[in-house]
């Protein structure tokens, strides 16, 4: 049965294909090939302040396949891989993936296998069968702009509903396209409803599943550790599945195309019954024969003539073989493995099986170079330099020397257990290849981070949350860490202070043990009350010698156009001011000291102004304070004595 994700994607390959081949136009130059460049730094940038501590990390892939379960535990430690355990187990009666008993089967597997390790993560695969994984270009934008770029290209490319569909990337890095700086990413899309059905299945084992992802990042796990010191810069995976195959092609260990074609071991099986039909069973087959890959498009069948078919010329046996008995025949023939009695199989020879299976493995072998021609004209990718083939037919030596000699390429059997590229502990690996082979995705699974495999538990979204949070944080660490060194310095500067006091203070007392004589309290005492005895004499002297001050005070500030003609001292409460007999006492107490000037300005043309700058000459001395004219009198001219007559009382200052 088509699946939608595989004749979709043929589909559009094979669109395009056929409309540049029936294009007339005189065929255009091929563009330059973009040049490619390494991956920028900002896209593996490291958090400023790490506090995580290396430990040992478990991984166990799990592969819940249609008729097994497969594990395998890898133990990280240093980025070194160490294969711990590999485990493969038939289901029991009624405990298949959905029946009653698959939870209580999971959950003792897992226990097995979990027991004795700590930090334990579980990866597993969800079903691409309705996965779309295609290459996306974007203008180079800033780094923060990337997500949101990248989604909205994606969405105008395929027209996806996020709510039923998870989306992520995995970005590829920068490139010169024309002129134009691009930045190269991966996206693909998984139905959210297949991650749920995983995820209800583990869960149902009492055991929380750390990631899911899709085969092909699997595989790319295997690409990027332990395939990639052999591999070429630019090489490809074929999985030969039983109806469909998965064509992946990886440079410098990162996927950039996947695509799978409707053709397998059915296709094979279908051939082999086609052959062992009786004549009349074959009329009308060779018209549906254009049908087996279910595609639009018409294309010649180079060398290939249906009435020349090898399995034209076989001889029909007696007995017809059911589907099951030609699949069984076919794989034990292939793998070389004994078959039960209880089987039927016809007497053929392996030469005659392979022409009879050979247009099935030609049709694969031509979708493998359209989708290498696409990915090199189309994509602008990288011509594929080696070929690893995997699956259970992929097994068979004669397989792969056919599919070898048709692409013209450098053919492999993906093994990496086969090849001692995985350390181990003392395990023993499955001698048979079929049996090893298949644990090539149990392994890329235990090889899986989160850090360089794609999560369908952990999209672009997680991250971006991630990184905002550990932003965060290190913005936090860091304002600590400041407010540490801040405190840190003024608790330093402290101690320095208190040490250059401390050497002050023993100065000081040294110099005070030195004094002579020796200061004391007694002898302070006798210094108050010399300076008290002192001052007293001091204050009896001033007041003798007051009225003297006051008066050459008062003839160093007079001017000549004013002639003083009296001047008294005396006690007094001071002018506008009346002391109640309730205060006597206190105003006898405060009494203030008053100086009585009188005094004749004979210049008849400003006597105020003169008058005002004699006030203020008063206020500005050190002995007086607060003048106050008490009167003033004009004589005109004509009198006895003409000018102004005024009486100022002046505050002497104690």
């Amino acid at each position: 049965m088509a699946t939608p994700f595989a004749s979709s994607s043929t589909e559009r390959l094979l669109k395009t294909i056929r409309g540049d081949s029936s294009s007339q136009k005189i065929p255009e130059p091929a563009p330059q090939r973009p040049q490619r460049r390494k991956q920028p730094r900002h896209f593996a940038k490291k958090p400023l302040f790490s506090i995580k501590k290396a430990v040992p990390r478990t991984v166990i892939g799990l592969d819940i396949g249609p008729s097994k379960l497969r594990l395998a535990v890898i133990q990280h430690h240093n980025e070194t891989p160490l294969l711990q355990h590999l485990m493969e187990k038939d289901y029991p009666v009624g405990g298949h993936p959905g029946e009653l008993l698959f939870a209580e089967f999971l959950k003792s597997t897992l226990t097995e296998v979990h027991a004795g390790h700590n930090a334990v993560e579980i990866w597993t695969l969800v079903s691409t069968a309705q996965a779309d994984i295609w290459r996306l270009s974007i203008p180079k934008v800033p780094e923060k702009h990337i997500p949101e770029t990248l989604y909205w290209a994606a969405h105008k490319a395929k027209h996806f509903v996020s709510d039923d569909v998870i989306f992520d990337y995995q970005l590829h890095g920068e490139r010169l396209d024309r002129g134009v700086q691009k930045i190269d990413a991966v996206a693909y899309t998984v139905p959210r409803k297949f991650l749920t059905e995983v995820q209800e299945l583990v869960a149902s084992a009492d055991f929380t599943l750390t990631g899911a992802t899709i085969t092909p990042f699997a595989l790319q796990n295997l690409c990027q550790g332990p395939m990639a010191s052999t591999q070429k810069k630019s090489c490809a995976s074929v999985f030969i599945g039983r109806y469909w195959s998965r064509i992946d092609i990886f440079e410098n260990g990162k996927l950039v195309l996947s695509r799978g074609v409707k053709a397998g071991l059915e296709s094979m099986v279908e051939e082999l019954q086609l052959a062992l039909r009786s004549p009349s069973d074959q009329q009308g087959t060779d018209a549906n024969d254009a049908g087996l890959l279910d595609y639009s498009f018409s294309m010649q069948m180079e060398g290939l003539d249906p009435t020349k078919m090898p399995g034209t010329e076989v001889q029909e046996p007696s007995v017809k073989f059911s589907e099951k008995e030609s699949r069984e025949y076919l794989i034990a023939r292939l793998l070389g493995t004994p078959l039960p009695d209880s089987v039927q199989h016809p007497e053929l020879e392996l030469s005659e099986l392979m022409n009879i299976i050979s247009p099935a493995l030609t049709r694969l072998v031509r979708q493998i170079d359209r989708t290498f021609d696409h990915h090199i004209n189309a994509e602008h990718g990288q011509a594929v330099e080696q070929v690893y083939f995997s699956g259970l037919i992929a097994a068979s030596k004669p397989v792969r020397d056919f599919l070898s000699a048709q692409l013209s390429q450098d053919c492999s059997l993906f093994d990496p257990l086969g090849s001692d590229r995985i350390a181990h502990t003392q395990i023993k690996t499955p001698k048979d290849i079929a049996t090893r082979t298949g644990f090539n995705l149990t392994i890329a699974l235990a090889l899986s981070s989160q850090k360089d495999t794609p999560n369908l538990l952990h999209t672009y979204q997680d991250r971006i949350r991630e990184k905002s949070s550990a932003q965060i944080t290190q913005y936090v660490f860091a304002a600590f860490l400041s407010i540490f060194i801040l405190q840190a310095g003024f608790w330093g500067w402290q101690q320095y202070r208190q040490h250059t006091l401390t050497q002050e203070l023993e100065q000081n007392m040294e110099a005070l043990n030195a004094q002579s004589p020796r200061i004391s309290k007694t002898f302070m005492d006798k210094l108050v009350k010399r300076v008290e005895h002192r001052q007293k004499a001091d204050k009896r002297r001033a007041k003798r010698y007051e009225s003297l001050a006051a008066l050459r005070e008062i003839t160093q500030i007079t001017p000549t156009s004013i002639k003083l003609l009296r001047f008294d001292l005396e006690l007094s409460p001071g002018p506008a001011t009346q002391v109640r007999p309730a205060r006597r006492r206190l105003s006898q107490a405060n009494t203030e000291r008053l100086l009585v000037l009188e005094g004749h300005i004979q210049d008849q043309r400003m006597p105020d102004s003169i008058l005002a700058s004699y006030l203020v000459k008063l206020e500005n001395s050190q002995l007086f304070s607060r003048p106050v004219i008490m009167d003033r009198q004009v004589q005109h001219p004509g009198a006895q004595s003409s000018g102004l007559y005024f009486t100022l009382h002046v505050r002497v200052e104690s």
